[in-house]
This record gives C-alpha cells, sequence and structure tokens, in this order.
C-alpha cells in the first residue's frame, strides 16, 4: 500500500510542481506582453519635444530589460516542462501494455498478467491476472496499480521503472501483491500473498519472488 501511494504522489508531485512554478511565471509574461503591445505604455515612454513637432521615444534600456526577463521565463518554462524533461515517460504504455507470463522458482506454469491500460497523469494501472490452474484456471481477475519514473540528472546510476500491483483471487480469498521494477523489457518483483485459512497464524502471509516476461 504505502509503495502505491508513493508512486502516485511520484507522478501527481511532479505536474503540481511545475503547474505551481511555470503557470506563475506564464500569467507574468504574458501580462508583460501586453504591457509593451499597449498604448498606454507606449504614452508613458514617448516624450514630446518641446512644440511637439517630433516625438522622441525613451525607455529603450527599460524595454532591453523587460524583454531579456521574458526571454529568461520563457527558457524557464521550456526547461521545466515534463513534456520536455522526460518526467513522465510517454513511452510507458507501450512497453507495459500486453500480456506477460509469470516464473516462479519451483512453479512449473506461471499466471498470465494482461495490462490493458496505463494512465499517464497519475501512473495507475489496470489489467488482468489469469491464474494457469487449480480452481481459478482460466478466469479473469481485476488488477490495479501504479508505475513511476523519473529521469536521473546523473546519467551514471541505473535507472528503472518503478511499478506494483495487486490482485483480489476471489476463488479462494486470498490478496497478492506485487511490487518491483521494469528493466530490459521484464518486470521484477518481489510478492506477497496473504490467505484467509491456514493451518497456522505466522503462516498466512507468504513471500516469493517473480520474474515476468512479455509475450510476443
Amino acid at each position: 500500500m504505502a509503495h502505491s501511494i508513493s508512486a502516485n504522489c511520484s507522478f501527481s508531485c511532479n505536474s503540481l510542481a511545475f503547474r505551481l512554478f511555470a503557470e506563475p511565471i506564464g500569467s507574468l509574461t504574458e501580462i508583460l506582453f501586453r504591457l509593451l503591445a499597449s498604448r498606454q505604455y507606449h504614452r508613458l515612454v514617448i516624450k514630446v519635444m518641446p512644440g511637439g513637432i517630433c516625438p522622441r521615444p525613451v525607455g529603450g534600456s527599460m524595454k532591453k530589460r523587460m524583454l531579456w526577463f521574458l526571454a529568461v521565463c520563457f527558457a524557464i518554462v521550456l526547461i521545466y516542462s515534463p513534456s520536455l524533461t522526460g518526467a513522465q515517460d510517454t513511452l510507458i504504455p507501450t512497453r507495459f501494455i500486453g500480456k506477460w507470463t509469470e516464473h516462479t522458482a519451483g512453479v512449473k506454469e506461471g499466471a498470465t498478467l494482461s495490462i490493458t491500460s496505463i494512465d499517464l497523469a497519475t501512473g495507475q494501472l489496470k489489467g488482468k491476472w489469469i491464474p494457469p490452474t487449480g480452481a481459478a484456471a482460466g478466469k479473469e481477475f481485476d488488477i490495479i496499480g501504479w508505475v513511476s519514473t523519473v529521469p536521473s540528472p546523473d546519467k551514471q546510476l541505473d535507472h528503472v521503472i518503478a511499478v506494483t500491483f495487486s490482485v483480489s483471487l476471489t476463488t479462494y480469498g486470498s490478496v497478492t501483491s506485487y511490487t518491483g521494477f521494469f528493466k530490459d523489457d521484464t518486470i521484477i518483483v518481489l510478492s506477497q500473498n496473504v490467505r484467509p485459512n491456514s493451518r497456522y497464524e505466522w503462516d498466512h502471509i507468504t513471500a516469493n519472488e517473480a520474474v515476468f516476461t512479455k509475450n510476443p
């Protein structure tokens, strides 16, 4: 649950930080442009020579300072724009959407994970979980989760896409959560399964490691 909240916050905070920082600058830039284009501005910066014959513009240095300020504002907005910095990787849906096969040590046939959608605005992941054997074999169960990533300023750091999702297997009354990362077209996760009925109290929760590979 904590991983889900963290992943969602990462996407939301990136977008919120950009809006809080860039929108006021954009508004101020628009105001300055309107000021430069207005008649009131020209009346302020144009001084009429004695006799009222030849108007002589003044305030050129002020205009230059304003134009420099506008240029800096635009540069800041472009630099911090999520669409340009890649704060939200637009290739995430392409990498994740599709059918995946689970590979777990000691398990002969793994389940099928079908990811059907990813919301780039929030990082929310949705899809279906299809067990291969047992009483739930072939049935589809809803999965919900989150993906999150942000580019690293240090290119020497290892970079992955964080992912977490959960499924409720109502046939057994159990809930399983998977938390890990995507890299090199593979999803590597740690899983925790909680079952309602067990021989011992300490045996209700089991943990494992799994690898998912994408089906052709």
